[in-house]
């Protein structure tokens, strides 16, 4: 879809960060019209929401939110308009200049950037404005943004871009999404709701002009304003989770175990429908020897006819790929300084390969197999050389397809790329992010092939890390379409995961954990994070592979 005719309402031409990224990835229109008001104001909040107006200045004024003139992003500006707009008490209103400019020039959509609450007049009939609102659909809508959610221990906090009206009882919903909340943090809760708001206008846009709307629940009533004794009260809540989160931090990590569990086929469709997991006494647990501190991430490997997992090495923190076999165990991964985890099996041209996780100092990598190590084949080729957190290769129709997530966004956004061969170009799937939620953005296996039906699995990142799975149907896989519907949620009962699940014949293979104590806990765990930086200060320029010195 082209040739969108779009307009832009912004304060004194200045616009949220957020809010310019997101115009410059509509790809519908190359061009903007810039509706300028030069007279918004805020009002000064009565004093017994003080606590929460400082809050808010606190809160609410992150990088993401800066404001920055329109004319920097990458749109040409078709012309601006500077106008005044009307007050009314807390509320706006256009003036009849701008009324007629914009009833009469044709706008498919205009994008509401600025300006505080807006009146819509009954005549002219002006084009579909849209705009973000966030703590919605359902739950605690209105000006305090992810405020409730904190206090109410709430796990996501939803937004919405929604096309406004005077009557809420008409609103339409064209593109929602939600992110995780952060029980320490309102500043962290904010800032992750405002870096994945971009990626809903591209569908927003589309869905008005096309005259479709996303299923939810438009809020009819604002909640009020926190009172300055409910702003101290999350203060104290947000010090106390605050303290948990630095203790756990420092005295608690996650043992991690690798096991595997019959499956027969007809067993399947039960354990991705979330009913009856595999009972504990049919586990069989992978050992774990002294010089490691655990096992996770487990792959089927046919080749090397055995389990591949990501070990943690005890002495320095760092993960290594390690094949697990009834000869016993063998590091498949060198001992270069380097973090590897998630090492994704695939079958290409009649042998196996393996896609681990490099993303604190490379792109993906992909290794072949020769006398049970890996050996590094080619940096799959992705624009800007991208880092991606728990790649995911699969081959359907034809055609490569890369799930995972990109650092500088976080784990609640999967991200799609596709190519026509292993050695070719991934392009960024038209579609992605094809998901915007804590909830199954992250990959938790290889995709799985039932049938003729094609099953992906994703974690759920809210009541805490590696906590379950959910699995979903992936409806429509092309290179320029995708698409999936919820099948269940996978939880183990006695212990926190799976985090990682995979199927081969009548065997699955997953990891689970639990939480020990350890006084070395917060060592290690700075002490990995020092060793990924400096791999990551030391590993720069092209790399030269094994494919790369082929093709040269």
């Amino acid at each position: 879809m082209l040739g969108v005719k779009l307009a832009v309402i912004t304060d004194q031409g200045q616009v949220p960060r957020f809010g310019l990224e997101a115009l410059n990835s509509v790809t519908s229109c190359d061009e903007i019209t810039v509706l300028s008001c030069s007279n918004s104001r805020r009002t000064r909040p009565p004093r017994q929401h003080a606590a929460h107006h400082a809050l808010s200045r606190l809160t609410m004024r992150n990088p993401m939110t800066a404001r920055v003139p329109v004319t920097t992003g990458t749109k040409r500006i078709a012309r601006t308009i500077t106008f005044e707009s009307q007050h009314e008490g807390a509320r706006q209103s256009f003036p009849a200049t701008v009324l007629t400019d914009l009833s009469t020039a044709g706008f498919d959509v205009v994008v509401k950037l600025g300006m505080g609450l807006l009146t819509l007049p009954q005549e002219p009939k002006l084009p579909p404005i849209i705009s973000y609102h966030y703590s919605g659909p359902e739950r605690h809508p209105g000006a305090s943004e992810g405020f409730w959610e904190v206090v109410h221990g709430e796990s996501t906090m939803g937004q919405m871009v929604r096309v406004l009206t005077n009557n809420a009882d008409d609103a339409t919903c064209a593109a929602f999404a939600e992110t995780r909340v952060y029980a320490h943090s309102l500043r962290a809760t904010l800032i992750e709701a405002y870096r994945h708001s971009p990626f809903l206008l591209q569908e927003a846009v589309e869905n008005v002009c096309f005259g479709r709307s996303v299923p939810a629940t438009i809020p009819r009533e604002n909640c009020a304003l926190p009172s300055n004794t409910a702003v101290v009260s999350l203060l104290f809540m947000m010090a106390f989770s605050l303290l948990k989160r630095l203790c756990y931090g420092a005295f608690v990590e996650k043992r991690w175990n690798v096991s595997l569990a019959n499956c027969s086929p007809d067993r399947v469709e039960a354990v991705i429908t979330g009913r009856p997991f595999p009972s504990p006494r049919d586990w069989r647990t992978l050992p774990v020897t002294r010089s490691q501190l655990f096992f996770a991430d487990p792959f089927f490997s046919e080749g090397l006819g055995g389990v591949v997992v990501e070990a943690v090495n005890r002495r320095t923190g760092l993960g290594e790929i390690l094949l697990v076999s009834d000869d016993g165990q063998r590091r498949l991964s060198n001992n270069s300084g380097a973090h590897y985890s998630y090492p994704c099996t695939i079958s290409l041209r009649g042998s196996e390969f393996i896609l681990p996780e490099v993303a604190s100092w490379s792109s993906p990598i992909i290794y072949g197999l020769e006398d049970k190590r890996m050996v590094e084949q080619k940096e799959l080729s992705i624009a800007g050389s991208t880092p991606v957190v728990d790649p995911t290769l699969a081959e359907h129709e034809g055609r490569f397809y890369l799930f995972g997530n990109i650092p500088s966004v976080g784990n609640g956004a999967l991200f799609l790329w596709s190519s026509s061969s292993i050695d070719g170009h991934f392009d960024l799937h038209p579609a992605s992010p094809v998901r915007i939620s804590p909830q199954g953005s992250r990959m938790g296996g290889g995709l799985l092939k039932l049938d003729k039906r094609l099953i992906r699995f994703g974690q759920t990142s809210t009541s805490g890390y590696g906590d379950g799975l959910i699995a979903f149907e992936v409806h429509v896989l092309t290179p320029d379409r995708y698409s999936e519907v919820l099948l269940g949620e996978i939880r183990l009962g006695h212990q926190r995961g799976p985090h990682t699940l995979n199927f081969y014949r009548d065997q699955l293979v997953f990891d689970s954990y639990r939480n020990r104590v350890s006084v070395l806990a917060g060592v290690r765990r700075l002490r990995a994070l020092h060793q990924r930086r400096r791999r990551r200060a030391t590993t720069t320029g092209p790399r030269m592979t094994r494919w790369s010195r082929a093709a040269s």
